[in-house]
């Protein structure tokens, strides 16, 4: 799977600093990707296709498969504190935001990968070690939740209501006050269109 680590200003993913790496099954060789989120839908860009820099360099990749069965991945890597990159965070003496997330599958060449099963964040500054321990939590974009809402509604008031109230005038017509069913799954699916 692969492991990704996160520097923000805010406890967001949104216009966060990435390193992002995976070990392959296959040959036992990994890869690393420096990289930025600045799509709202929360994808990582890697960085030069941005037109930024690749500043992250790759020191060693390894996978071992523990007793339990479980696999552990270490990707070893080494970044200047300060890049002068556009798309990479200064690490400086202050508090920043370490946010970190783990992909059930290996990544594909040009730095694609499928969205993480576990998540986390916290606050800490890097130069001095020290960890903030309030609790953090990780903010999602609020937008996210909005998508799944107009889709909801969406194949509510289109799969569900328009297709019974269609069903209602073809082959209903014997079913008494048919006409005030199917003019009321009608309106419920264009109320619940509208809404979304």
């Amino acid at each position: 799977g692969w492991i990704g680590l996160g520097f923000s200003d805010t406890n967001s993913m949104l216009y966060s600093d990435m390193v992002v790496g995976w070990v392959y099954d296959a040959s036992m060789t990994a890869a690393i990707y420096d990289m930025y989120v600045g799509d709202k839908r929360g994808l990582p860009s890697v960085d030069s296709s941005l037109g930024g820099n690749d500043d992250v360099q790759l020191i060693s990749g390894t996978q071992t498969t523990l007793s339990d069965g479980e696999v552990r991945t270490t990707l070893k890597w080494r970044r200047k504190l300060i890049t002068g990159d556009t798309y990479d965070m200064d690490i400086m003496d202050r508090d920043i935001y370490l946010l970190y997330a783990l992909g059930s599958a290996d990544g594909r060449s040009g730095a694609y990968f499928s969205e993480h099963y576990e998540k986390g964040i916290v606050r800490m500054n890097l130069k001095t070690g020290t960890v903030n321990t309030t609790i953090e939590e990780w903010i999602e974009d609020p937008r996210t939740s909005l998508r799944s809402a107009h889709g909801s509604l969406m194949v509510v008031g289109w799969i569900l209501f328009m297709t019974i109230g269609r069903f209602i005038a073809s082959y209903g017509r014997k079913i008494p006050y048919w006409w005030h069913f199917h003019v009321g799954f009608q309106v419920a699916a264009m109320v619940s269109i509208s809404i979304s």
